[in-house]
């Protein structure tokens, strides 16, 4: 920002906390130019030269490689700003700084400086002492001198004993003189500094007494350059250089008289006879816990010494731990020799290792007769370079008081049988390997008892598949109460049958999908299925137990989440009954993968219904339903004569398949007209109406059941072959006709083949009135056609009857004279009475 007319405030940032402002070119802030960030607590403005700064700051960072100048007026402004971390990281030399520039900043916690003070190491005096006005905990000091400095004479780190809340002191990158390195040593010694943390550097630091921890990590360490005098206070000592160490002498680390606990992490490849040295020196500490840390980078294959010999003087020590070592079977055997022979209790190998030409053989130490107090042994993360699993003979009776072993991460597949039957061993923890059921329990170990003793066996990250074999290898360890299955490939859970002094069972991040009830024992106390793709959950996914409460009642913890459930009737009885006190992780942890609109919520939504999940509810409602439509449909098919539309339907189709053949388009009709109607109008048929057409001119030829249809033929053949055979059908209507069942069949013969050949045959005959109304609602088509269809009528005056019939005749058949052949031959019969109840043809 130039220092130019206009506003300067960051509008509409009023929820800003964090602004990064670093290597930029600003030279100017205006003193309001945060005016309207009133949260602003972290301004990171490094290379810039800047001579304001806001307040309201937690944390500021400031500096320039080119320019820096400290000056008290620097910092007015935010004298009363609650900053805490103040970071001066220019990575160039300090050009001037006034006293007291830093003396305002009374709430300060960290102090953080890359800043070179060669130019004037008295800068350093100033800083310090202005620091003491504050409550500065930790202090970084990094670069602050480069070069050696021989000329100085003034106490620069007394500064350090007036702050009296200063508890870590970090020194990265420093050059100091003999002079110097007393003079820091002397103050740190004076003040209230608990750790102190050197990191790459080259030192040589005397009489600190009283610090509780020392921090050598990335240094180039030559150990005979540590000379230190009573340090009764320091507790713990890290040398963590990552490199080699160039040279020690013996008694480097003797002095510290309070040591506690020691971590390396240095090379001592080419030196490897300076580790009996340091574990000497050691036991003349107190010291208790000890790690190492990449010791070896190649294999130690010629040993003529004893590497360990120290640790049997180690009278305090109790947790060892190596790290990252290449080891040999020599190797091996020199570590469990000095195990047996010292204090330990706790022994680590951790990411390594291992190359074997031999088995690894201890039978003890010949004349020793002692018993190893060693009570838990971890071996995790081994690498096995010659790919075959390495074969250990020891005897565990020299080690009564083991019992914990972790054998994690080793490709193991198999074990010894001897292991089987090791005594005392409480915690057995086989995870991370390629274990199964036939790998951990060989049929060559034919053992009647196996762990006899072991209560927690811990088998996860593994091979095992078949859980009735490790169920029933369980049998054989009288002592088990714990088991972890978690991590494995096991998909069936149905048949196995576990023992019944087990009551903690771990089977989560296995595969259930697939599987059936889950076997169970009702004395477990706690069960684990989380993670195992479970599904549904009904009121038999636990197997082998009489009564589900039965199976429950002893449980405590029942973990079934984390699986993607069906949210459907399977989770009825879980949703509705299951007691959900015993689920330590319900509900959070129980989401619906199904149906697609409830994935993702929770199982304790998903309220399914009674009737739609109950079998036999269901079953009930549905026979019920369907028994009372059944009983509708056939109480509205007797009211609307459905039988007989059934009927009269299938004598139809039944007479088509029986081979009728209808006549082709291009063939003449053999009768002008087929006459229906009933036997009680029989008289009024053959007397009148059929005497009368066929006596006309025109020579009419009509169709008469009782005169043309076939002998022997089926009564429905006969009716639809004359209807299809006659180019009109004559239906003489009456209430007879409307009484005549034969008839309707007729009606709906003939009304079919209208509705097919779209063509209008039909001749509606009244031979007395008939209301629509009076016409039965069965006889659907009869009822429509008198309400749609133009019928005639037979006149009941006498004088008005030859009226009729010369109209009736010319308007009616005349017409369908010219479709028939000029044949002779045609039998015109009358037709004869019909009995309706007994008709034959």
């Amino acid at each position: 920002y130039q220092r130019t007319p206009g506003p300067y405030h960051f509008r509409g940032y009023g929820g800003l906390h964090v602004l990064l402002l670093a290597s930029n070119k600003i030279k100017y802030l205006h003193p309001k130019v945060f005016i309207d960030t009133p949260h602003l607590q972290e301004l990171d403005v490094h290379d810039n030269k800047l001579s304001a700064i806001p307040d309201k700051l937690r944390y500021l960072e400031i500096g320039s490689p080119n320019a820096v100048t400290l000056q008290s007026q620097d910092f007015l402004n935010i004298a009363k700003a609650p900053l805490q971390e103040l970071r001066l990281n220019s990575g160039g030399p300090l050009r001037n700084y006034s006293s007291g520039a830093l003396a305002f900043f009374h709430g300060l916690q960290r102090f953080v400086s890359n800043i070179s003070l060669d130019s004037d190491p008295i800068f350093l005096f100033e800083i310090l002492t202005d620091l003491a006005n504050s409550s500065v905990t930790e202090m970084i000091l990094e670069n602050v001198f480069q070069k050696l400095l021989q000329n100085v004479t003034t106490d620069i780190f007394y500064g350090l004993t007036r702050c009296k809340h200063l508890q870590n002191l970090t020194l990265i990158d420093f050059h100091l003189t003999d002079v110097l390195a007393e003079n820091l040593i002397k103050n740190i010694y004076l003040s209230s500094i608990t750790r102190f943390g050197l990191i790459r550097m080259p030192c040589n630091l005397m009489h600190i007494r009283h610090l509780k921890i020392i921090d050598l990590s990335d240094n180039l360490l030559i150990a005979e350059g540590l000379w230190w005098k009573e340090c009764h206070y320091t507790t713990e000592l890290r040398l963590n250089s990552y490199g080699p160490l160039r040279n020690y002498s013996s008694g480097a680390l003797a002095s510290f008289h309070g040591l506690q606990r020691f971590a390396s992490n240095v090379f001592i490849d080419e030196q490897p006879q300076v580790l009996p040295n340091i574990l000497n020196d050691l036991a003349n500490t107190p010291i208790k816990e000890l790690r190492m840390s990449n010791l070896f980078h190649f294999m130690q294959r010629n040993v003529s010494f004893d590497y360990f010999e120290g640790l049997a003087s180690c009278k305090d020590l109790r947790n060892f731990t190596i790290m990252h070592f290449m080891l040999t079977e020599v190797l091996v055997v020199n570590i469990v020799k000095n195990l047996y022979l010292s204090s330990i209790t706790n022994f680590n190998i951790i990411k390594s290792s291992y190359s074997n030409d031999h088995a690894v053989i201890f039978e003890g130490v010949p004349g020793v007769n002692r018993t190893s107090p060693l009570r838990e042994f971890t071996l995790d993360t081994i690498l096995h370079i010659k790919f075959s699993n390495p074969k250990f003979l020891l005897n565990f009776t020299l080690f009564p008081d083991l019992s914990q072993v972790r054998i994690s991460g080793t490709t193991m597949n198999s074990l010894m049988c001897y292991l089987l039957l090791v005594r005392r061993l409480k915690i057995v923890d086989f995870s991370g390997n390629l274990l199964n059921g036939k790998g951990l329990w060989r049929t060559e170990c034919n053992f009647s008892v196996v762990f006899p003793d072991t209560t927690h066996l811990i088998l996860s990250h593994n091979k095992f598949s078949d859980l009735d074999l490790v169920s029933t290898r369980l049998h054989l360890m009288p002592s088990i109460h714990y088991v972890d299955l978690s991590y494995n490939a096991i998909s069936e859970f149905s048949f196995c049958q576990w023992p019944s002094i087990l009551h903690v069972l771990i089977l989560s991040h296995n595969d259930a999908s697939l599987s059936g009830p889950i076997c169970h024992s009702p004395h477990l106390h706690i069960l684990d299925m989380s993670h195992t793709l479970l599904k549904s959950l009904d009121n038999s996914f636990l197997s082998r137990v009489p009564a589900i409460k039965e199976g429950i009642r002893n449980l405590h913890s029942l973990k079934l989440g984390h699986n993607p459930y069906f949210c459907n009737c399977d989770l009825y009885w879980f949703c509705t009954t299951f007691e959900k006190n015993v689920l330590v992780d319900w509900p959070d942890m129980y989401r619906c993968s199904y149906p697609d609109n409830m994935a993702g919520g929770k199982v304790e939504a998903f309220h399914p219904h009674l009737v739609q999940c109950d079998t036999r509810i269901l079953i009930t409602v549905t026979t019920l339903i369907t028994g009372i439509t059944g009983a509708l449909i056939v109480g509205l098919g007797y009211y609307f004569d459905a039988i007989w539309f059934i009927r009269m339907g299938w004598l139809w189709v039944w007479a088509k398949r029986r081979g009728y053949k209808k006549l082709d388009s291009n063939q003449t009709f053999r009768y002008h007209a087929f006459i229906s109607y009933s036997e009680n109008d029989s008289s009024w048929v053959n007397d009148c109406l059929v005497p009368t057409l066929e006596s006309l001119e025109s020579g009419l030829r009509l169709c008469i059941h009782d005169r043309d249809f076939t002998p022997g033929e089926w009564i429905v053949d006969n009716i639809i072959q004359c209807i299809e055979q006659s180019s009109k059908t004559i239906f003489v209507l009456s209430r007879n006709f409307v009484n005549s069942q034969w008839c309707h069949y007729e009606l709906y013969f003939a009304h079919h083949r209208t509705m097919c050949e779209r063509e209008d045959s039909l001749v509606l005959l009244l031979l007395e009135p008939l209301p629509t109304s009076s016409v039965p609602s069965k006889f659907c088509k009869l009822r429509s056609l008198l309400g749609k269809k133009t019928y005639l009528a037979w006149p009941s005056e006498e004088a008005k009857r030859a009226i009729f019939w010369r109209d009736w005749c010319a308007d009616e058949l005349d017409k369908e004279i010219d479709k028939m052949p000029a044949e002779t031959g045609w039998t015109l019969g009358a037709g004869g009475g019909r009995d309706d109840g007994k008709k034959s043809r």
